[in-house]
């Protein structure tokens, strides 16, 4: 990548702008952190979240990013769960 298309010029910053990317982590692991996450996101403290999928609260989480579909997110891998409720 050269200097004039690193990450910054690409999100339309000067080249030596200094970013801080906040992301809503285990989005969907419960309720909390999904009503947490969106508010983050809709006042503008975070601008992207990690849904993790198999988790109780995961459906609801899927259908938030649905109705909201201008929120970037990601999936968030889930391996193992240390929770023996949450599997």
């Amino acid at each position: 990548m050269s200097e004039k298309t690193n990450a910054c010029t690409l999100l339309g910053y000067p080249a030596d702008a200094k970013l801080l990317i906040v992301n809503a982590d285990d989005f969907g692991m419960c309720h909390s952190l999904c009503e947490g996450g969106m508010r983050a996101i809709q006042e503008g403290l975070a601008t992207s979240c990690s849904l993790m999928v198999p988790t109780p609260w995961g459906i609801h989480a899927m259908k938030l990013l649905k109705d909201n579909p201008h929120i970037p997110f990601s999936v968030h891998l889930c391996a193992v769960s240390e929770y023996a409720y949450y599997r």
